[in-house]
């Protein structure tokens, strides 16, 4: 697979996309493969750490296609990297609702409560999540970080919020 070179590559995507968003309905013009395009890109600008990027071609995705998991995953990874733990927060949220079985983004929830000091709701995201790991054999692998988790959060002192508002 060769790499897209995101210095120059990126910042266009991101202008296009943008001109685009202003066009309004002519985004129901794009191709069919666009978006599994763009989401490599996406996913591309997230690993190299360029979450602001990502988080921009994520929700040109999810305005695409409100329904794919992995848009608002992406989303939400970014949102979160970038400390904004609320808005991260709402796209887990419909994520776990476009897969119930999925304890991904209950998971990443309760990393998200945890950084906004909310033990309470990390705890309960946990078990929610122990349980959907442990009823689909296809995310039984997640159980025993979540059980790790759980015991770590039980034996951890609190911590104060460290949620960036705009």
């Amino acid at each position: 697979m060769h790499a897209i070179p995101t210095d120059t590559a990126g910042p266009a995507v991101i202008a296009m996309l943008e001109g685009l968003l202003r066009g309004g309905p002519a985004l129901c013009g794009l191709p069919p493969d666009s978006a599994e395009a763009l989401y490599a890109l996406a996913h591309q600008l997230y690993q190299q750490a360029q979450y602001a990027e990502a988080a921009r071609l994520f929700a040109f995705l999810v305005m695409l296609n409100a329904c794919d998991l992995r848009f608002h995953m992406g989303l939400g990874a970014s949102k979160q990297m970038l400390r904004r733990h609320q808005e991260a927060l709402r796209h887990y949220a419909v994520a776990s609702l476009l897969d119930t079985t999925d304890p991904t983004p209950l998971l990443r929830s309760a990393e998200c409560f945890l950084s906004l000091g909310q033990r309470a709701e990390a705890r309960e995201r946990l078990r929610l999540a122990l349980g959907q790991a442990e009823d689909a054999p296809r995310h039984a692998h997640a159980a025993p970080r979540v059980r790790a988790l759980i015991e770590l959060l039980d034996n951890a002192p609190a911590r104060p919020s460290t949620e960036v508002h705009p």
